[in-house]
């Protein structure tokens, strides 16, 4: 008798869900004795091909249409799409900025996977909006205040950076904690605030070269996680990026290995999935330690590495490009 469809065998458990109960009576039908038997017939041998057709579309629509942002259907769906974001830092005049864009915009067109997306100094997001509207390639900010407006001089709000139509907001930066003192806590709060004014915070983790000699990774890393996590909830991970930027390897010229960047990342979604397994799987890590064409592809190969916050190559187009066309 004609053997059960490893296709049907290995989809089977997919739709057992209580959303996909008609699918999977029609799985179980296809595997019956009765149906296999109708199959060895000439007559009959169609069946197997319409409904083996049937369930491979069903399955595709199912997991394409029905699935939350970012979730995976493996083999067909991609679980999370990859990011790239610029970060300019303090780099830029409104003639290099529009040079830099033109660049980009350019070539965006061979970005078919990733979302690409750069974080602007706030004197040049009006320029930047306007430029990159109707585009794809998102904009966001550097930093963020926790307040919505009042008598704090030299800051920015949620509500200004959704004016200018921002998307994201990285918060935690190893500059903003290691250069203007801001703690824990000040980042937890900060990104309470992006979250509050409908912006996607991304958030950035990582250690010091002599934490790092100190075998105190994981430790560091954990700890400014769990600041933001006791905050605002796991729930709230889900609606972030985070990035890993080993403080030691930005601006220096040295970079994680592939496998370093690796085992940081994969300890950072463990953590995640210890508190919920639907968080950890959508939620993007990227890498932010100094990526550059040159090692891009390794780095974004890694099962948990899903793109990159790139620094002083997302101010060279060509580089940046590049490295958007490495992750997809």
């Amino acid at each position: 008798m004609t053997e059960p469809d490893p296709l049907f065998v290995s989809l089977r458990p997919r739709f057992f869900d209580g959303q996909g109960i008609f699918l999977s009576l029609l799985f179980d039908e296809c595997q019956s004795p009765s149906f296999l038997r109708k199959q060895e017939s000439k007559s009959c041998s169609h069946l197997g091909f319409v409904c083996r057709l049937i369930i491979v579309v069903a399955f595709s629509v199912r997991c394409c249409y029905s699935a939350p942002p970012f979730n995976e259907c493996p083999g067909i769906c991609p679980m999370r799409q990859p990011l790239v974001a610029g970060n300019w830092k303090m780099n830029g005049s409104r003639d290099s900025i529009n040079h830099l864009l033109d660049g980009i915009l350019a070539g965006i067109g061979s970005v078919k996977k990733s979302e690409v997306a750069v974080c602007v100094p706030y004197v040049y997001l009006q320029q930047v909006c306007d430029r990159l509207t109707g585009t794809a390639v998102a904009w966001g900010a550097q930093n963020i205040n926790d307040h919505d407006s009042g008598a704090y001089t030299g800051e920015i709000s949620g509500s200004m950076l959704k004016d200018f139509g921002c998307r994201y907001v990285i918060v935690g930066h190893s500059e903003r904690r290691t250069l203007y003192g801001e703690s824990e806590q000040d980042v937890a709060v900060r990104f309470k605030a992006a979250l509050a004014h409908g912006l996607v915070p991304v958030l950035c983790v990582g250690e010091l070269l002599q934490e790092r000699d100190r075998g105190m990774t994981n430790e560091v890393v954990t700890r400014q996680l769990d600041a933001v996590i006791e905050d605002v909830g796991i729930d709230a991970i889900g609606r972030c990026v985070i990035a890993y930027e080993p403080v030691w390897a930005i601006g220096t010229g040295k970079v994680a290995t592939p496998m370093q960047a690796q085992e940081v990342h994969a300890m950072i979604r463990a953590r995640l999935a210890g508190l919920s397994e639907d968080v950890a799987a959508r939620v993007r890590i990227l890498y932010g330690g100094s990526m550059k064409p040159a090692n891009a592809g390794e780095l974004i190969r890694m099962d948990d590495i899903d793109g990159g916050l790139i620094g002083g190559a997302s101010l060279k187009a060509k580089d940046f490009l590049e490295i958007c066309a490495a992750a997809g």
